[in-house]
């Protein structure tokens, strides 16, 4: 079985990595993570002037404020571009993201956990009040479940919205659980209401 959102991309269903290639190991940290938020950052009103290669952003010695992440000193922010990293560089932001520490490199010596993306401007970005954004939920073609996932931001990134979409559906589903859950593949798609910027999905998987 899959979940999914949308009949537009069905051709690419069959490209979707399936639960059972999962490393073990991984898919376990995975299924610990949207349980209970063991890998994911959230960060408030940090800012950094390092970089470690042109594409990132190097937080030194970062305030690891939930305390299981003491182990590690420093936090690199990866991004797409040198020009997102460039944009970020020196300003005050906010992060929200999933951490990892399996091939992330940083300073000789360093303890560093790494992230892709997930950073906003912490100025002028709060909203008076938090936005709904309406989660539909497709199994095997059947609409089967909806809910709501929260932002207080006026910009928020693909990369919040997907921890927190990834951790009701594992509530939900025990998407990440190899031993209960009888979803294989699928993925979550992000509708743009806007005409200059495109729909996209992420593989669950």
């Amino acid at each position: 079985m899959h979940m999914q959102t949308d009949h537009k991309i069905l051709a690419k269903i069959e490209s979707l990595c399936k639960k059972s290639s999962v490393d073990p190991i991984a898919l376990h940290n995975i299924n610990d993570d949207y349980i209970n938020n063991r890998f994911t950052t959230v960060k408030s009103i940090v800012s950094t002037t390092e970089k470690f290669l042109d594409f990132d952003l190097l937080f030194k010695s970062i305030n690891w404020l939930d305390g299981i992440s003491a182990e590690f000193k420093d936090l690199k922010v990866e991004f797409s571009s040198s020009a997102i990293s460039k944009e970020f560089l020196g300003k005050t932001v906010d992060i929200y993201g999933v951490y990892y520490k399996a091939h992330c490199h940083g300073e000789h010596q360093v303890d560093t956990a790494c992230t892709y993306g997930g950073v906003t401007p912490h100025e002028n970005n709060k909203l008076s009040e938090p936005k709904n954004i309406g989660v539909a939920v497709y199994k095997d073609n059947v609409n089967v479940n909806t809910f709501i996932v929260t932002t207080d931001k006026k910009k928020v990134t693909a990369q919040e919205l997907d921890i927190k979409v990834r951790t009701k559906l594992n509530n939900a589903y025990k998407l990440y659980d190899r031993m209960t859950s009888d979803v294989q593949k699928g993925y979550i798609k992000f509708h743009s209401h806007s005409e200059h910027k495109e729909s996209f999905y992420y593989d669950l998987f």
